[in-house]
């Protein structure tokens, strides 16, 4: 019985996703402001759901120790809870 493996992609090939993706957002709502952060948070879990490669790199660093490192390389204010919600889903 073979398993189904989900894409993964490097750290930094999910650093570069989740900065073009954060770029995107930041020009189209305000970080500064709560709903401006719920959106872009909403938005960005979207996004990262629909790119299977995406969602296997940040599963990838939560098993294997280096969303810390994802984090501080990614420096975005919303990237934290979007990833408490991802690891929730």
């Amino acid at each position: 019985m073979s398993k189904k493996v989900a894409p993964t992609q490097s750290l930094g090939e999910t650093v570069e996703d989740l900065h073009i993706i954060f770029a995107e957002l930041d020009k189209s709502y305000d970080n500064r402001r709560p709903i401006g952060r719920s959106m872009i948070m909403a938005k960005a879990v979207e996004a990262i759901k629909n790119k299977p490669a995406l969602s296997g790199g940040i599963a990838a660093a939560m098993k294997n120790g280096t969303i810390i490192a994802l984090e501080a390389a990614v420096a975005h204010p919303i990237l934290k809870p979007v990833i408490a919600r991802l690891a929730k889903a």
